[in-house]
């Protein structure tokens, strides 16, 4: 058995589910049914705005209402790799704003979650968080749910610019890397993959979606820049081990190619 809310707005009735009870005592349903109340005297309709709310379109939805529905009707469709705005969302965004109103929000608000970042050495991490918030307030902006960009007050030159990534490793680093690689009981195949990780610079996505497309070349899905192979990579990539025209293992399922009919050495392409 439940309480319901029945009331008639535009010459129309409608209800609301108030709770079940005897969970919903009498006097919190009638707490409940008096701020229906006042929402209906002011011309609204308590069961539209409840199945905005589920939809996450309310008239006045909390930044994580709003945030979700800005990742399924925008990230979701337009983004190929959305994990890094979910995290976002869920880390950084949620905890600290998460609850509150999203006509409420203030650039100050979302300068200390950005500023919390950038103080703890992050200046990347702080202007992609930035950038998140600005993205889904402008789609706020674009559906009516907001009028202005709190996030667009945050003055990037403030946050800092990233550095660009300058550390190298050094021969002995090197030197031990590759020790420990070829002294560790993983298989032959691995040990050649990670070799050829370092040898080409190439990312791991970049090899395990790599085939063999030359001689001695290996190319990337929808790829068109290349970098060169040089002789210790070409030896590594005619070593590794090939089972049905797919390197075994775990560095990579994706990695085909064949032998080489040759040592000339050409190009690996990069994406």
């Amino acid at each position: 058995m439940s309480w319901l809310y029945r009331y008639r707005l535009n010459a129309s009735y409608e209800k609301v589910t108030l709770g079940r009870y005897p969970d919903l005592t009498l006097k919190a349903a009638r707490a409940k049914r008096d701020d229906l109340a006042a929402q209906v005297a002011d011309g609204k309709s308590p069961a539209q705005e409840i199945k905005k709310a589920k939809a996450g379109s309310a008239s006045d939805p909390t930044v994580q209402e709003f945030g979700e529905r800005y990742f399924q009707e925008q990230v979701v469709r337009n983004w190929k790799k959305p994990a890094h705005i979910r995290r976002y969302l869920d880390n950084e965004i949620y905890p600290a704003l998460g609850g509150k109103p999203l006509k409420e929000i203030t650039a100050l608000d979302v300068q200390a979650i950005v500023y919390r970042k950038r103080d703890h050495g992050r200046i990347a991490a702080a202007m992609q968080l930035r950038g998140v918030m600005k993205q889904m307030f402008d789609y706020a902006i674009e559906v009516q749910q907001a009028t202005m960009n709190p996030a667009a007050m945050v003055a990037t030159r403030y946050i800092g610019k990233a550095r660009k990534r300058s550390r190298v490793l050094t021969p002995q680093e090197i030197r031990l890397y590759l020790h420990t690689i070829y002294q560790s009981n993983i298989r032959r195949q691995f040990k050649l993959a990670l070799h050829i990780l370092l040898l080409t610079l190439s990312r791991k996505s970049e090899l395990s979606a790599s085939r063999r497309s030359c001689t001695t070349s290996l190319t990337p899905n929808s790829s068109k820049s290349i970098f060169p192979l040089r002789p210790p990579a070409v030896r590594n990539v005619s070593r590794s081990s090939f089972r049905n025209g797919f390197v075994t293992g775990t560095i990579s399922d994706k990695l085909s190619a064949t032998r080489p009919a040759g040592r000339e050495t050409r190009a690996v392409s990069r994406p």
